[in-house]
């Protein structure tokens, strides 16, 4: 149900998109837009050092213990709500946030809060009939439980910024659950008044003299994430749930929010171990946002969109020379050889740590984040008609353009050159993210019908495709450690047996994807 119209019709109604009071027990901010920066562990005093150098003595301190609930299926979280008790001092303050989908820095969602009698929700106050309505199921105080809990120290900063108000919070604790707990450190630039762009200026300030990274995660999906079983693995991307209602910009931005999200959730993973697996999720990440970025390149033309692709182009490839090691190894089974590539794998995700870690390529996830959302692509008088246009229109138009290029240089996909079949593969890649990202714009059985068999065919070129990229890769770098090996007649023949199969498994599933009748039609 839209929000929209569950506040109108219930206790509550929106004013201009926000929530505006109906009742006087309700306190608080009820729209909430907040940039969210993660603090290394190691360099928590050195941000408080840097807070007060910038900004003078705090404002308050508080210790804020909150208990968050839910049903034993998790009914509320996965409508998107979340549901908690706050102990601040002698005060207990029940909240309901709707999440608002996947965010990636920076927060806006809307929030209620009453100030309550006890430790557990009061749901016979106005605003606890809200979660039976944006639950779309019935909740009562039999059916909730406490699923896990924070311990908060909060240090705040009020502050002024070209014309806003901005408060932050140093939040400095641990999340609990089911015998885990979780360190947070993090910085919260709320935006009291003025625009979104003071948020970013007021923490570049701070991320210039402390290791700072781009949050993507609130507590209460840090506190869910601690109980998953999957704790700690490789993330996927997750789906794109786009409204046809938005306008082309609008898609943009949550397009490219969730690769930059996909990318922090494995980023933090991969500094912890160096496992290939989440490399490779980074790598995708990145990969996904590059892309997003060429599909949406006819409202992103202004030089600071350019300037931002080419920096987001060096450092992704960053990630290259780690990910080719690691397929060359799985193919290994010679001892020695394997002990020299696993040694010369070590340099270089040590290197490539090094390199994700350094101020530069932090800035740069903050950067992408400010100009996602303040960028002057958005003001660009140029391609003011095609961000305002529905962003339908344009998937429309930008399948079929990618589609009519697939076409076009994957005939004869048999009898062409390595490096063209990689030239369709980079095709082909766009155009598999693009029916990715665009998908849920298309509604229907029949429609969705067809875009699973699309996304199959597509996948099947693309796995075909990059085998045999990988291959190409992988005697090119193999080469390199063992310059004087001659492989053996027998090896050379089972090699060109393998490519030849991938060939032409390559060139079935190239016919497939250009016979397939179009979803998006």
């Amino acid at each position: 149900m839209n929000l929209e119209t569950i506040a109108a019709g219930g206790d509550m109604s929106l004013s201009h998109g926000r929530p505006v009071k109906t009742n006087s027990e309700m306190t608080g901010t009820l729209w909430e837009t907040e940039l969210k920066l993660d603090v290394d562990v190691e360099v928590g005093a050195t941000v408080y050092e840097s807070l007060l150098a910038s900004f003078g003595r705090p404002t308050a301190r508080h210790h804020l213990i909150s208990a968050y609930f839910d049903t034993i299926d998790d009914h509320l979280w996965h409508a998107g709500i979340t549901l908690r008790v706050r102990r601040d001092g002698k005060r207990r303050i029940q909240t309901i946030k709707v999440e608002g989908g996947k965010a990636a820095g920076l927060f806006s969602r809307p929030e209620w809060e009453c100030d309550i009698a006890g430790e557990t929700p009061d749901l016979d106050l106005p605003t606890a009939a809200l979660l039976t309505k944006l639950a779309a199921a019935t909740i009562t105080a039999d059916t909730l439980q406490q699923v896990f809990t924070t311990n908060i120290a909060r240090t705040l900063w009020l502050v002024d910024s070209d014309g806003a108000t901005i408060e932050i919070a140093d939040d400095d604790g641990t999340i609990t659950t089911d015998g885990r707990n979780d360190v947070i450190h993090e910085l919260e630039f709320e935006l009291k008044k003025g625009t979104r762009a003071a948020l970013f200026t007021v923490a570049a300030k701070i991320g210039a003299t402390v290791p700072l990274r781009i949050g993507v995660r609130s507590k209460a999906e840090r506190g869910h994430a601690l109980r998953s079983p999957d704790v700690g693995e490789a993330l996927e991307a997750e789906p794109i749930a786009l409204e046809k209602d938005l306008t082309t910009a609008a898609g943009f931005q949550a397009i490219a929010g969730a690769c930059i999200r996909h990318y922090r959730l494995n980023e933090g993973l991969l500094l912890e171990a160096r496992d290939s697996e989440t490399l490779h999720q980074c790598r995708v990440a990145l990969r996904r946002l590059r892309a997003a970025l060429t599909l949406f390149k006819p409202i992103l033309i202004d030089p600071e969109s350019i300037a931002l692709s080419d920096r987001l182009r060096t450092a992704a490839a960053l990630f290259s020379d780690a990910r080719n090691i690691d397929v060359l190894i799985d193919r290994i089974a010679d001892p020695k050889l394997l002990a020299k590539l696993t040694e010369r794998r070590e340099a270089i995700y040590a290197e490539l740590l090094s390199a994700i870690g350094a101020d530069s390529f932090r800035a740069l996830m903050l950067d992408l984040v400010r100009w996602i959302s303040t960028g002057s692509w958005l003001s660009e008088m140029d391609t003011a008609e095609k961000r305002g246009q529905p962003i339908t229109a344009f998937a429309g138009h930008v399948l079929d353009r990618y589609q009519r290029r697939l076409n076009r240089r994957g005939r004869h996909l048999d009898r062409l050159s390595d490096e063209n079949r990689h030239k369709i593969r980079i095709v082909g890649k766009k155009l598999g993210y693009a029916a990715d990202f665009f998908g849920t714009l298309f509604a229907g059985k029949k429609t969705r019908r067809r875009r699973q068999h699309f996304l199959e065919a597509i996948t099947a070129l693309q796995t075909e495709l990059g085998s045999l990229n990988d291959e190409t890769t992988g005697a090119k770098l193999l080469k390199h450690f063992t310059p004087l090996a001659v492989p053996s007649k027998a090896d050379t023949t089972l090699a060109t047996s393998s490519k030849n199969q991938s060939i032409s498994r390559a060139a079935d599933a190239y016919e497939l994807v250009k016979d397939l009748k179009r979803f998006w039609r």
